[in-house]
């Protein structure tokens, strides 16, 4: 697995690395995030307290990022590749060899299921 390094994104919502949950006494998600290169291109993964959040592919890093910054617009975003390598790996994999299954503790917010 390769993780990518970049340069820290200039969204309004990202704050510097701390742990996964809420955000003060504010209650505001705080989300994890970190990017790596898989063969469809970039893959992002997104843990908030509860499990992953967000799983999104595209062509290059500020593309993923600006989308989860998008779909989590109250949420304070931590590139945090620490907190999210075991969650990145296995997402990786899946896409490289999808016959070997992905297994995820996932954050299903507002899914229908």
């Amino acid at each position: 697995m390769k993780e990518l390094d970049h340069e820290p994104h200039d969204f309004q919502n990202t704050v510097s690395p701390c742990a996964c949950g809420n955000y003060g006494d504010a209650g505001i998600d705080v989300i994890s995030y970190a990017t790596g290169e898989c063969d469809l291109g970039i893959v992002l993964i997104a843990r908030s307290a509860s499990g992953v959040c967000a799983v999104s592919i595209g062509a290059d890093c500020s593309e993923v990022v600006a989308d989860l910054a998008a779909r989590f617009f109250k949420a304070h975003l931590v590139a945090d590749a620490a907190a999210v390598h075991e969650d990145l790996a296995k997402a990786i994999r899946f896409v490289n060899k999808p016959s070997e299954g992905l297994h995820l503790s996932l954050d299903m917010r507002a899914t229908p299921f």
